[in-house]
């Protein structure tokens, strides 16, 4: 659980997003249930995050918790110029031209090697022909987004939930399950 007094930075944010929108009622629950969520994002993300959000013209209500912790790490993301998958295809296709089989290319984000290596590697890439392309291609950006999705969820994890499943990890689904459904998966009613 987060140190439950907020920042100064943190309050802040709420005034401004509670002046922007008048209509939400911002109360002393609120606050402390925002600051559960908000509390491990670094205060000057968050004011930027906020600066960010209520610059947006599709912004019409208060923002909710999830919405403000997403645009916070969306800035960091942009800002470390994390490819998209089309990006990172392109970035493979101009490393084939520029190194060839041979020589094995240094990619700007290494979830391009790693979904390199889950379509068979430099080499195979290197050595299908034109009409495996189209399926290469559409497989390569699948396994990157799919890894890019997964890195995502894993930064804006929140320490709570995080420390939480880590002590289920490896334990198998049923373990989390809890009771009823394990009986339901062994059969008894």
């Amino acid at each position: 659980m987060p140190e439950m007094t907020p920042t100064p930075e943190f309050l802040t944010c709420m005034r401004v997003l509670s002046g922007l929108y008048s209509e939400f009622k911002l109360t002393p629950q609120v606050i402390e249930s925002y600051w559960i969520i908000l509390a491990d994002v670094e205060p000057d993300l968050l004011i930027a995050a906020t600066q960010q959000i209520a610059a947006s013209p599709e912004t019409n209500f208060f923002p909710r918790a999830g919405a403000l912790r997403a645009a916070a790490f969306g800035l960091v993301e942009t800002a470390s110029g994390t490819p998209n998958a089309d990006d990172a295809w392109d970035e493979v296709m101009k490393a084939i031209g520029k190194y060839g089989m041979y020589r094995k290319p240094e990619f700007s984000d290494p979830l391009i090697q790693k979904a390199l290596d889950g379509i068979g590697g430099w080499r195979t890439l290197c050595m299908s022909d034109e009409s495996e392309t189209s399926y290469t291609r559409d497989a390569f950006k699948k396994s990157f987004a799919a890894m890019i999705g997964r890195a995502r969820t894993d930064v804006r994890m929140l320490p709570a939930v995080r420390a939480i499943a880590a002590r289920f990890a490896g334990n198998g689904p049923a373990l989390a399950a809890g009771p009823t459904v394990k009986r339901l998966a062994e059969g008894e009613d």
